[in-house]
């Protein structure tokens, strides 16, 4: 079977680009011949590269015409669906809020797949897709790279924070503090303090405290890691064998997440660990959460769609394709004047007009502008502290502007 995969990108290590990685290693493995496409190259890229796979930019580059479809993200997967209109596309939900994760609605898309239940009822109750159209497909993690237990020696008391999106001055630095409060030393690793990890199973058998979600969540568990889902967007409990079904149907993602992160959240958190409840968290999830299962799932799921035949109307291709394109062209102008703005300014690369060097200049675009963010919410920060800072500050931007002219 040719299979097509596409993801947002496939550049640095993160949650999806490491699940299109995965996957197209064990279809291979299985025998099939497959591809990924995406618009954004980069480590994970090369790595596909190295293994044999072949890695496209744009559909037309793709060395071959794919029976199936596995389509992450809208953007990806409706190029990918436009350009083999026949094809079989299965469309994957990961998230419930990331504009990237928009399922894709094009006429040949015939099955959609939920990686957790608050996916699945994004699915029914916002697209209002069919119900027997609507597949849960899990998450599962690779046991023999996840072990249980440290490396080598007794495992020390400390804790990680592995997110892409932690940084020393967000949420990650209020659970520093908390353990800091408890005597545990606690370390940071991921994108957002330049510290991406391809092999989070030698820091994951390191620590004995792990905040995460996700599939990273999971892949802890396996380690035998106490694991307290935590993230940007909030504070969610400690994992236990009463709540581990709970929390893995919700992907130990937001939803879990519904208090703010306090110092004396992370420190109450802490305090109900217990070892033995650790262990049998980790023995419940190396018996249900091994991949070998959802790479099944999704085998069985592939020979089902390539058998069925997709007629699709010309009309109705041009009609998603008008009002799929019609919906993103003010975002793509928009990019386009703020790239402008960029080289005007210099914040890109003279050579960056292409490629991998494009590339470089929309990570550096996309780089300040989260910057930029994370000002603005400081200073909001700042001025809900001290109401005075407001009238100083607005003092400041007043003698600003009148002697600058702004």
């Amino acid at each position: 079977m040719r299979i097509l995969y596409t993801n947002n990108t496939l550049s640095q290590a993160a949650g999806t680009e490491l699940a299109v990685k995965d996957l197209c290693l064990e279809m291979q493995r299985r025998g099939h011949t497959v591809a990924a496409f995406s618009v954004q190259h980069g480590g994970v890229a090369a790595l596909l590269r190295e293994a044999g796979v072949p890695v496209a930019a744009c559909p037309t580059e793709v060395p071959f015409e794919p029976d199936v479809i596995h389509g992450h993200h809208e953007w990806e997967t409706s190029l990918a669906a436009l350009q083999w209109p026949h094809c079989p596309v299965i469309s994957f939900c990961q998230g419930l809020y990331g504009w990237q994760e928009e399922p894709c609605v094009a006429p040949n898309v015939v099955r959609w797949v939920a990686i957790d239940e608050p996916c699945r009822q994004r699915l029914l109750n916002a697209l209002g897709v069919v119900p027997d159209k609507v597949r849960l497909v899990l998450n599962g993690i690779d046991l023999k790279r996840f072990q249980a237990g440290p490396v080598e020696g007794p495992r020390i008391d400390k804790a990680l924070i592995l997110s892409n999106y932690a940084t020393t001055n967000n949420f990650a630095a209020v659970v520093q503090k908390g353990c800091q409060l408890v005597g545990l030393d606690c370390q940071i690793l991921g994108a957002g303090v330049g510290r991406s990890v391809v092999d989070p199973e030698r820091a994951l058998a390191e620590h004995s405290v792990v905040f995460a979600k996700g599939k990273v969540a999971l892949e802890a568990l396996a380690c035998g890691c106490a694991v307290i889902v935590c993230d940007e967007r909030g504070l969610g409990p400690l994992v236990t064998p009463q709540n581990f079904e709970r929390l893995r149907e919700e992907s130990f993602g937001f939803p879990c997440m519904t208090e703010a992160v306090t110092e004396q959240g992370i420190v109450s958190r802490l305090a109900e660990r217990d070892e033995e409840k650790v262990m049998r968290v980790c023995t419940l999830t190396r018996e249900v959460a091994g991949d070998e299962r959802m790479f099944d799932d999704l085998e069985r799921l592939y020979t089902e769609v390539q058998a069925e035949v997709v007629e699709t109307k010309a009309s109705d291709v041009a009609a998603f394709a008008a009002g799929f394109l019609a919906r993103k062209g003010a975002f793509y102008k928009l990019g386009k004047e703020a790239w402008n703005y960029g080289a005007a300014l210099n914040l890109i690369p003279k050579e960056a007009v292409s490629g991998e060097d494009a590339e470089v200049g929309i990570n550096r675009m996309l780089d300040r502008l989260r910057k930029g963010i994370d000002a603005i919410a400081a200073l909001k920060a700042m001025r809900k502290l001290d109401k005075r800072q407001v009238v100083e500050v607005s003092k400041w931007r007043f003698w600003r502007d009148k002697c600058t002219g702004a």
